[in-house]
């Protein structure tokens, strides 16, 4: 909590934070929020063509959405004027040269008008490359792109952040939703002794699917038998709660995100939440390798000795040792404070 302190002085830049997205999108999130109904399924449950529509009809915050709240909410913590908008008027009406505003590709503010603001933009649509580099060159426009193994080329300022001071771009991985005051340390022990299900938040697609599938047959093969079920539609509280009551936490990675080493916001929510996550991608491994609670397996039957492990040592001293030094290391590095932070030391 210190260093985030001395870090609300340093901020003289900007007073006021604007989130810039579609109409619509605040009203889906607290919808979702307010609910305490979610869906579970099998992983290589077909996502097809009804189910596409149907899901649309139902209506789900864009995942760039969720990714905004967590900056809102980081720029509330840090005391700055929070604005919610969907439209150019109000956000003209707002903007003044201590202004940061967030943006995204598929729904963009006028960016060729004259503004005082400055952008943060993630997914620079093509038509607007140019202009976006015009910007950038005057410091007003910082393009912010997800964690990739190709950051490394470029100054560090922290752990997985990278900044490209020549085109302006800020490499991060997003973070876990928690606040560092919202941090607890959950006893769950009794969970994984009689839990039978490991609940994935979020769908799997594709060779991730099958990925699923294999893992399940070799989960069943433990101790005491558990499996992957998806879980779509769940609010960040029902999301905690599923996860603390998972019998094994686990991320999968595949194709094109195992390439680049992109490091999903699922590792640090479920190591905020105080539970161990267990990736298949070496790369994320090899990045947070100090985290105790971060464990790599490297196929099927490693993961199921694993958890056999996990069941095992559970409650003992060094399996506790080990999630309360995690619990503090997410919440001192880990937040989207600390984003937020590291894009306000690039504007500065």
């Amino acid at each position: 909590m210190e260093k985030i302190i001395i870090n609300k002085q340093k901020n003289k830049l900007f007073t006021k934070f604007v989130v810039f997205v579609k109409p619509g999108q605040k009203y889906l999130l607290e919808k979702q929020n307010s609910k305490k109904s979610y869906t579970i399924q099998k992983p290589n449950n077909d996502f097809n063509l009804i189910r596409r529509i149907q899901r649309k009809i139902k209506g789900n915050p864009l995942t760039h959405t969720y990714i905004f709240y967590g900056f809102y909410r980081a720029a509330e913590y840090l005391d700055l004027k929070t604005f919610w908008i969907d439209n150019q008027k109000d956000l003209d009406h707002i903007s003044d040269e201590k202004t940061l505003v967030f943006c995204e590709g598929s729904f963009m503010p006028d960016i060729n008008k004259k503004s005082m603001c400055k952008y943060v933009l993630h997914s620079i649509p093509k038509h607007l490359v140019e202009k976006c580099q015009e910007l950038s060159k005057k410091k007003l426009c910082l393009n912010l792109e997800v964690y990739k193994k190709e950051a490394l080329d470029f100054y560090k300022l922290n752990e997985l952040a990278f900044f490209d001071e020549k085109s302006f771009t800020l490499y991060q991985p997003w973070a876990t939703n928690l606040l560092p005051n919202e941090f607890e340390d959950f006893d769950y022990k009794d969970n994984i002794n009689v839990g039978d299900v490991s609940y994935y938040i979020g769908l799997l697609y594709g060779s991730g699917s099958k990925k699923a599938d294999n893992l399940n047959r070799f989960l069943k093969q433990s101790k005491r038998t558990t499996k992957i079920r998806c879980v779509v539609g769940a609010s960040d509280y029902i999301a905690r709660e599923l996860t603390l009551k998972s019998s094994i936490c686990i991320d999968i990675r595949s194709g094109h995100h195992l390439e680049v080493g992109y490091v999903p916001c699922r590792v640090f929510k479920t190591l905020s939440y105080g539970r161990e996550i267990f990736v298949n991608s070496q790369s994320i491994k090899n990045s947070l390798s100090h985290i105790p609670n971060l464990k790599y397996y490297s196929s099927g039957e490693d993961l199921k000795n694993q958890y056999d492990n996990l069941c095992s040592i559970n409650g003992s001293r060094k399996f506790n040792d080990q999630k309360n030094f995690t619990l503090n290391y997410i919440k001192d590095n880990h937040t989207f404070i600390n984003r937020l932070n590291n894009i306000i030391q690039v504007f500065n």
